[in-house]
C-alpha cells in the first residue's frame, strides 16, 4: 500500500510529498478542488493560513484538523479532520524526484 510518509513543502497551493516507494510527488490542492470551489470546506482549506497547517496522518494521509463536521451517535455535530487518502494524493499528484 502506497502512503505519504513525509511533507517536504506546503506552499499555496501545493504540497510536496515524499512516499514509502522513494517518490517525491507534488500534488495541486487547488487544482483538486477545481469543480468545488463553492465548496465549504474546500473554501476553508484554500485559506493560506489553514493551507499551511496540513499534516500527515498516520495511515499516511494529508489532513486539515477541524475542517469538517459530523454527526455523533446522538446527532449532535462535532468537529473532525478533513482529509485525503494516500492513493488519492499519489494518484492525483505529479512525479518530481
Amino acid at each position: 500500500m502506497i502512503v505519504a510518509k513525509e511533507i517536504i513543502e506546503v506552499s499555496p497551493y501545493f504540497v510536496i510529498c515524499k512516499f514509502n516507494n522513494g517518490e517525491v510527488r507534488k500534488l495541486d490542492v487547488n487544482k483538486v478542488f477545481a469543480e468545488r470551489q463553492n465548496d465549504a470546506y474546500a473554501k476553508k482549506i484554500l485559506n493560506p493560513s489553514i493551507f499551511k497547517s496540513v499534516k500527515i496522518g498516520e495511515f499516511g494521509q494529508l489532513y486539515w484538523e477541524n475542517m469538517a463536521q459530523i454527526k455523533d451517535l446522538n446527532g449532535q455535530l462535532i468537529q473532525c479532520e478533513y482529509d485525503m487518502s494516500p492513493e488519492f494524493i499519489y494518484h492525483n499528484s505529479t512525479h518530481i524526484r
